[in-house]
């Protein structure tokens, strides 16, 4: 394999890795847009969730036999899964405002400056084109990662000054062309398989929605009719729940 022909493998990988990582910052943005725009059905989605849950196991507990106690244990292990839930939302909802103020700062200008510090940096430095690079360099790179995600260009810029010394270069010899560029077409093959996926799942695929605000309030009135239907479900399973137990329980 000559020069040529290992330089374009090595830009072909490089265009892999800057749109999945495009495509993962998007990802990122429409989480903090969808979490900010229906936090409220999202909490709310979260505790139906689980109390039907509990309700409907409970009774299956009761007349399947099982004693109160235990019910009681299990009943107080659904209180404590929803607070946990309730907890980690809290924090995605604080983390989604915290974003949304940090990086409205920034202009689509700003973008295509951070793309083209972060395709500066794969050429030399990213863990899938660099393959020797250090233990520290492939520490470094889940940081770098993170805020380039975030679109957070000071902060990328900032974390490659303070960590630019353990940054290393290494020759490729020609002797290692072939080897290289085989690494190469395996991350291209998996990076192309990663990225059909991500086109497919949420949130990229309800990307409409944040431009098109019949697609919004479709979205909206989805979300709330599921509120419904678990609500509905929620009352009946107390009716049935007051019928096998002496209390009621709610979260």
């Amino acid at each position: 394999m000559n020069l040529d022909e290992f330089n374009f493998k090595k830009e072909t990988l490089i265009e892999y890795i800057i749109h999945f990582e495009q495509l993962q910052r998007k990802v990122n943005l429409l989480k903090t847009s969808y979490i900010l725009e229906f936090h409220k059905e999202l909490e709310e989605d979260i505790k139906l969730n689980i109390e039907n849950d509990a309700l409907l196991q409970a009774i299956a507990m009761k007349t399947g036999g099982k004693k109160d106690e235990d019910i009681h244990g299990f009943l107080e292990q659904k209180k404590t899964k929803f607070y946990d839930q309730q907890r980690i939302f809290y924090q995605q909802y604080n983390s989604a405002k915290s974003i949304e103020k940090q990086c409205s700062k920034y202009t689509p200008k700003d973008m295509e400056v951070l793309d083209d510090t972060f395709k500066a940096y794969c050429t030399k430095y990213h863990p899938l084109v660099h393959i020797k690079a250090t233990e520290n360099e492939r520490n470094l790179y889940p940081l770098l990662i993170t805020v380039y995600r975030m679109g957070n260009l000071q902060g990328f810029n900032s974390l490659l000054k303070e960590n630019e010394s353990l940054l290393t270069e290494v020759e490729i010899l020609e002797s290692e062309f072939d080897s290289y560029a085989n690494e190469y077409l395996k991350s291209i093959q998996d990076l192309r398989e990663m990225i059909s996926k991500l086109k497919l799942e949420f949130p990229l695929n309800k990307e409409e929605m944040f431009y098109k605000e019949d697609a919004l309030i479709r979205e909206q009135m989805e979300l709330r009719e599921k509120i419904y239907q678990l609500r509905d479900m929620n009352k009946a399973l107390h009716k049935d729940f007051l019928l096998q137990f002496s209390f009621d329980f709610k979260i």
